[in-house]
């Protein structure tokens, strides 16, 4: 499907505040991610924008098959 100008990639996040987390899962979360990630600290609001704005611009047409992770470093230790 390359050939005709689709490609397929995915955003892998790490840890985020959301609304599906309760506070005490927030909390607990903190207290097992944040030590073991190398940012120290959970992902925010708006930082996964940038990855999908970049996927879905001209500039990107060709990047296909590619897992773009925004997770503060936890897949790299």
């Amino acid at each position: 499907m390359g050939q005709k100008g689709i490609t397929v990639n995915a955003i892998c996040p790490g840890f985020f505040a959301s609304e599906s987390n309760s506070p005490e899962a927030l909390e607990q979360m903190n207290d097992l991610i944040i030590p073991k990630t190398p940012m120290g600290r959970i992902g925010e609001e708006g930082e996964l924008d940038s990855a999908v704005v970049f996927l879905a611009a001209n500039e990107s047409t060709y990047v296909t098959g590619a897992v773009v992770t925004v997770d503060g470093g936890w897949t790299a230790i």
